[in-house]
């Protein structure tokens, strides 16, 4: 039986922690697996690609390589000069050290780069995992018991086609992860907040915090991760509007 192809990146870079373990992970299903991940740091980047300058690629180590461009460049790169024109079966974005809930996703580059993995027609899953104190380690013993269950699942699925996987574990201690729910994503309220400092000179600088605040709502993303429960969450590339098109029509009648 042929051994899946599995691509993966993210967007906390080469070396995060995150994608250290979704490899180990991933050794017990397949020998058959390629890291191309960005060179540096590119949370928030949502779905950019470079095109101000070169991207260069550099290989790290047998079948890992580090990318200067974006997480969806690390996609389009990897198919083209890594992989030389073959498909995965799998691509999968993370994982990611904080949580890709609500309305954050729009923003997130690991959510961004499964997308684009969905644009090309590929299975492919984003995962992150909540954490609320940045000192506090990530309780992998964990999460381990359930991203054996998720990748079992992804490996011998295929997702409906334009459509993609984003996965958030919650911040937890033994035993303390509920379940598996598959929800819906939440809604809060939009944007962030700078906080102004002055430099040694006086002059403002600004820093983005990402705090979110709004009802998280029963069902959704936010709520699952809130009650302990790993967040499934299937989305679409399609970004149409529900809305009634008759009404956007009279909006343009003359």
């Amino acid at each position: 039986m042929r051994e899946p192809l599995i691509l993966i990146t993210n967007d906390d870079g080469i070396y995060s922690q995150g994608i250290t373990k979704i490899h180990a992970v991933l050794e017990k299903y397949s020998d058959n697996i390629f890291i191309v991940a960005p060179r540096e740091n590119c949370s928030g980047c949502g779905h950019s690609i470079t095109l101000s300058r070169p991207v260069r690629i550099n290989k790290v180590s047998k079948n890992i390589f580090s990318c200067d461009g974006t997480p969806t460049d690390c996609i389009l790169l990897s198919l083209q000069e890594v992989l030389k024109g073959k498909k995965p079966d799998l691509i999968i974005s993370g994982i990611n050290i904080g949580a890709n809930l609500g309305d954050d996703i729009t923003y997130s580059g690991t959510v961004s780069a499964a997308m684009e993995g969905a644009l090309l027609g590929i299975n492919s899953l984003a995962l992150s995992v909540e954490v609320k104190n940045s000192f506090k380690k990530v309780n992998w013993l964990e999460i381990d018991k359930y991203l054996d269950v998720i990748i079992k699942g992804i490996l011998k699925s295929n997702i409906e086609k334009g459509n993609f996987i984003n996965v958030n574990f919650p911040e937890c201690e033994d035993d303390e992860i509920k379940g598996i729910k598959v929800v819906k994503q939440a809604r809060r309220k939009p944007g962030g907040k700078f906080i102004k400092r002055l430099d040694v000179k006086g002059i403002p600088y600004f820093w983005l915090t990402t705090e979110r605040s709004g009802k998280e709502g029963y069902g959704t993303d936010v709520w699952a991760v809130k009650n302990k429960y790993v967040a499934v969450t299937p989305l679409s590339i399609d970004l149409t509007s529900n809305v009634s098109f008759k009404s956007i029509e009279k909006i343009f009648h003359e």
